[in-house]
């Protein structure tokens, strides 16, 4: 009976798994972390200034609809998440997701040569796809024919590897023969990595799409992404899901399709290649598993003896805190005290003399009536003085300087 195949599952959270349904482990489907869930994890320092470009870019082209948006004010999207598209924070929100859509177009790209190129390595002809996608294809046709590859070239294509010491699994695009006496450019390609040309190298490849015209850009975490491919003893056919050991690999190589052509690299996949990939993935699987426990609360509880002792004493800091608040709270007069005045004595008459008759004496104000409240309660309670009119805070124009994605 053949094992449950390998699972790509992306869990939320942690990225990209591979989970083994028919091997349980503490009654969990065994798993193995994806390659590609370590590279991307990497710190790639081109991104983002291309995500930054390209939002300034996306705003430049649509600066009427910004206008726009800032002069109406910030919409409440509904319990889906859904707002007006035309208030400043939809208008923000749609163009900050533009890297995210980018890429998400990129990995579909990229999945949909793949499929290309896999069909033709199993049934022996190419397939028509949709005109964005076409020209890449094209290209990569190009590419088999200039190294003089058949579909025969290809000892394994779209493979799931696995490397159980390590607990990682990824998909490998191919391992192609190449014959150095095909072409010149295979010679080119064998004498690069084995320093003769003459020769049969089995290689690792990967095939990377790119939509910038006659620009072809490699980055480190390629090497690493072929390394790992390489050291995994295991690979599983995919029509019985049965396992098998990895043939040996002579080198690898990427090659990256774009619209007007294709560009070949290969890759350094020594030792040290091999330990830089060991650590990313020891470091990343420690901030997924254990990175948000290391600094969590419950990681520290209390001992069952101090745990009524933590409770007493909460409840002796809020006591506190109340206290404290009640005392700077202002203490506001009785209405019917403050309205009405002190009692007075009256003075006492004392028979007139006769004398000169004295002008009439100003009448006196009346005594100021006092409350209960202090001088410096008085001023608590005078409001502040209206804050200036700044640009970040415009009437009626609900426009913020955090709105503006420039």
């Amino acid at each position: 009976m053949a094992n449950k195949p390998y699972t790509p599952t992306d869990i939320p959270g942690h990225g990209r798994w591979y989970l083994h349904e028919g091997n349980l482990v503490d009654g969990e489907p065994e798993r193995f972390i994806s390659v590609t869930n370590i590279t991307d994890s990497l710190n790639k320092m081109g991104l983002p200034l291309w995500a930054a470009q390209g939002a300034v870019r996306l705003a430049l082209e649509n600066l009427p609809q910004l206008i726009r948006a800032m002069r109406r004010r910030p919409c409440t999207p509904d319990p889906n998440g859904r707002g007006c598209g035309v208030c400043p924070n939809c208008v923000l929100r749609e163009m900050s997701g533009w890297s995210r859509r980018e890429s998400e177009k990129a990995k579909q790209r990229g999945s949909e040569l793949h499929e290309a190129a896999s069909w033709w390595v199993l049934h022996g002809h190419w397939k028509i796809l949709d005109p964005k996608i076409q020209p890449y294809l094209d290209s990569f046709r190009q590419f088999t024919e200039d190294y003089g590859l058949t579909p025969d070239s290809w000892e394994l294509n779209e493979a799931v590897v696995l490397n159980r010491e390590h607990g990682y699994a990824g998909t490998i695009d191919g391992v192609v023969n190449i014959q150095g006496s095909a072409t010149w450019q295979a010679a080119q390609l064998v004498a690069q990595i084995a320093g003769w040309p003459n020769r049969t190298l089995r290689l690792a490849m990967d095939t990377k799409t790119r939509e910038k015209l006659d620009d072809p850009r490699f980055y480190p975490e390629m090497a690493l992404q072929l390394k790992a491919y390489m050291e995994c003893p295991t690979w599983l056919d995919r029509t019985d899901w049965s396992e098998h050991p990895m043939p040996t690999l002579d080198g690898a190589f990427v090659v990256q399709v774009r619209p007007d052509g294709y560009k070949v690299q290969p890759a350094i996949t020594d030792e040290h290649t091999w330990a830089a990939f060991l650590h990313y993935m020891h470091a990343h699987r420690w901030m997924l598993e254990r990175g948000p426990r290391s600094v969590g609360v419950k990681s520290f509880p209390l001992p069952d003896e101090m745990q009524g002792t933590k409770a007493a004493a909460t409840r002796v800091a809020r006591a506190k805190k109340a206290a404290a608040l009640a005392q700077e709270t202002p203490t506001e007069a009785s209405p019917v005290a403050a309205a009405t005045p002190e009692p007075t004595t009256p003075a006492r008459r004392t028979p007139a003399r006769k004398t000169a008759p004295r002008k009439a004496a100003k009448p006196t104000a009346a005594p100021a009536t006092t409350t209960t409240r202090s001088i410096e309660d008085s001023l608590r309670a005078v409001p502040p003085p209206e804050a200036p009119l700044t640009h970040d805070r415009l009437p009626g124009m609900g426009l913020h300087d955090e709105d503006i994605p420039f």
